[in-house]
């Protein structure tokens, strides 16, 4: 996912790039466990809602660990182009370093 937030820069706005997967509250301990599995990230329990997120927003996690790990062991249907949006964006960055 990418956001786009209000921020002091002198832009004004700042672009976060955020892997998220959100689960119901009884699946809690689950989402806790892919910190211990990918060693990057936070969990987040909703105040408003019965659901919990598994968040990462570091550039480096996502793309030395999150990254990795689902060409390893890859996504299902709409999920899976999500994240090959997440895949370009990283390519093209790349790109623009080299």
């Amino acid at each position: 996912m990418i956001n786009i937030l209000n921020s002091k820069k002198k832009l004004g706005k700042q672009v976060v790039l955020m892997f998220t997967i959100s689960q119901h509250s009884r699946d809690a301990y689950l989402l806790r466990s892919f910190f211990n599995l990918l060693d990057c990230g936070k969990y987040y329990a909703s105040s408003t809602r019965n659901e919990g997120n598994f968040s990462v927003t570091k550039f480096f996690d996502l793309e030395h660990k999150i990254i990795p790990f689902f060409e390893l062991y890859s996504l299902q249907g709409v999920k899976c182009l999500n994240f090959r949006d997440l895949e370009v964006f990283f390519f093209i960055n790349l790109e623009r370093f080299i």
